[in-house]
């Protein structure tokens, strides 16, 4: 998260030093469908929240970012 005087010259970031301590917190969920013995439907959602200094950086797009998944799964 952190962008050094030379990482800033060359991508347009200001600089920037992160400090220690948490960099976000996350929740997840998940939820499988049996559809059949053999196919299995998934459905998971992540939401994080970015904490200290990482949510401040000029690199972060998103303080929130939500990313999601569904897989179709068959077992033999």
């Amino acid at each position: 998260f952190g962008v050094t005087p030379a990482q800033s010259q060359t991508s347009g970031y200001a600089p920037y030093s992160v400090s220690a301590g948490v960099r976000d917190v996350r929740a997840s969920a998940s939820l499988n469908y049996f559809i059949t013995a053999e196919w299995t439907l998934t459905g998971a959602v992540t939401v994080r929240s970015l904490q200290g200094s990482a949510k401040n950086s000029p690199i972060v797009s998103e303080q929130t970012p939500v990313a999601g998944v569904v897989a179709l799964t068959y077992r033999f």
